[in-house]
């Protein structure tokens, strides 16, 4: 297994791992309740949204690749938030990288468009869209404002395939975001899935409060038992990114070879979060 950064002629598949992936979590129950009806639908919005994330200038899309088969096993979805030098750099080389992929994107969709104008999802609800879309923008503002914690690699998400778990794939991704993390002296935060959230555990993450999207949202609040913990790893403390890679594991070993990709170094071997 090795990692590379996505390119937009990946973002087809890594849509539909993150369709396969995140089918029955929680999260998804509420915000696209007709997936399994529309599947097609409910496949075509994580497109989209993968899309969106990659034309980001702050973004990384970290790819895990099966060197065997050459097919896309997982993906991670990496932002380097805050306004030091080191993320100007990262916003800046990635503005730069994207530029040429953003005038593509653009081209593209205006000649999708012409030949089949696009129609509303039948598999979203658009209201808890809309309810979780201003619930990321709260936590923003307040949880990961405060001192210290907006200077940050964060971790938007982590999808494997289901056919490639518990195989190492989810703690190699991880472990992209804590080398680089561990290289500039700032924190690696996330908001976990339950499923996800032994194996940020088992990497040294520390959970520092509980996320509810959903609170008071839907009828007699159905959808608050929706939860996420908000988990924080700081470089040096229990659970460290290896220098020399693999799975970053709870007692620190590793094994392996290394990788480079844009500014980080990332293993080569073996966030709302699929279960990996």
């Amino acid at each position: 297994m090795y990692l590379r950064e996505a390119r937009l002629s990946d973002m087809p598949a890594v849509g539909k791992i993150g369709a396969r992936a995140f089918l029955d979590d929680p999260l998804f129950t509420a915000i696209e309740p007709g997936r399994h009806t529309y599947y097609e639908d409910y496949e075509t919005g994580w497109v989209r949204r993968i899309r969106d994330k990659v034309l980001k200038p702050k973004t990384r899309i970290i790819l895990a690749v099966d060197e065997e088969t050459e097919q896309i096993a997982g993906f991670a979805i990496w932002a380097r938030e805050g306004d030091d030098p080191a993320a100007d750099r990262w916003k800046n080389e990635g503005w730069i990288l994207k530029r040429l992929e953003s005038t593509l994107l653009t081209l593209q969709e205006t000649f999708t468009k012409t030949l089949s104008p696009p129609r509303k999802s039948r598999s979203e609800d658009s209201a808890a869209l809309a309810h979780f879309g201003k619930a990321i923008e709260e936590i923003a503002a307040t949880t990961w404002s405060r001192e210290g914690w907006h200077i940050r690699w964060h971790l938007n998400f982590l999808g494997v395939d289901p056919s490639y778990h518990r195989r190492g794939v989810g703690g190699q991704l991880v472990n992209w975001g804590m080398q680089n993390g561990a290289k500039e002296g700032v924190i690696c935060s996330l908001e976990s899935s339950r499923a996800g959230r032994g194996l940020y555990e088992k990497l040294g993450f520390e959970v520092v409060d509980e996320w509810v999207p959903f609170r008071g949202f839907g009828k007699d609040g159905e959808f608050e038992g929706v939860t996420a913990p908000m988990m924080v790893w700081v470089p040096g403390r229990r659970g460290r990114a290896n220098g020399v890679n693999g799975v970053v594991n709870g007692d620190g070993n590793a094994k392996g070879k290394e990788k480079k990709i844009g500014n980080g170094v990332v293993s080569a071997n073996d966030a709302r979060v699929s279960n990996s």
